[in-house]
């Protein structure tokens, strides 16, 4: 009787264990969900960089972690090596924002709709561009959600069945 109850709790133990951990770590984020340090570009003459970086610190402190770059040329480039998930680039015939797609929808949202809303108070108008989206059949990346969901189902069930049969066996 003792070893047939230890082969239930210590799986039990282990998994109530692994929950617990897994909780604490996802209840920080549970508790205050708000975007943090997204890493932006900006690029165009100095006085309109100073003046939107100050404009975000002082409306949205902390959202946004933003990095100056010389050029657009630049600015895709970090966004290409993952450096900013997104860039508003300013200059005389306008401003454009080029957002990461693969970025993720809840990061490019929050970095679109904000300087959006930024430009629309001014009454401008402001170009997004998504480079680097996701694959046309999966847009908002889930596929692997969903793989790594089915291994962990398949990998329940086929230990479930084993636990049946290793009671049809004693």
């Amino acid at each position: 009787m003792r070893a047939r109850a230890q082969t239930y709790v210590v799986p039990v133990v282990a998994g109530l264990l692994a929950l617990v951990m897994l909780i604490g770590l996802i209840g920080p984020a549970i508790k205050s969900p708000s975007p943090h340090d997204i890493p932006v570009g900006l690029t165009g003459p100095q006085a309109a960089v100073g003046q939107i970086s100050s404009a975000f610190a002082t409306n949205a402190p902390g959202v946004f972690d933003f990095t100056t770059y010389a050029s657009e040329a630049d600015a895709r480039a970090a966004i290409d090596d993952r450096s900013v998930d997104g860039a508003l680039v300013m200059g005389p015939a306008g401003s454009t924002l080029i957002v990461a797609g693969a970025a993720g929808d809840a990061v490019t949202g929050v970095i679109t709709a904000a300087f959006t809303n930024v430009f629309q108070k001014q009454g401008q108008t402001l170009t997004v561009e998504t480079v680097h989206p996701f694959a046309s059949g999966d847009a908002h990346g889930l596929i692997l959600f969903f793989v790594v969901l089915a291994v962990l189902v398949g990998t329940l069930i086929a230990q479930a069945v084993v636990g049946i049969r290793r009671d049809a066996s004693f």
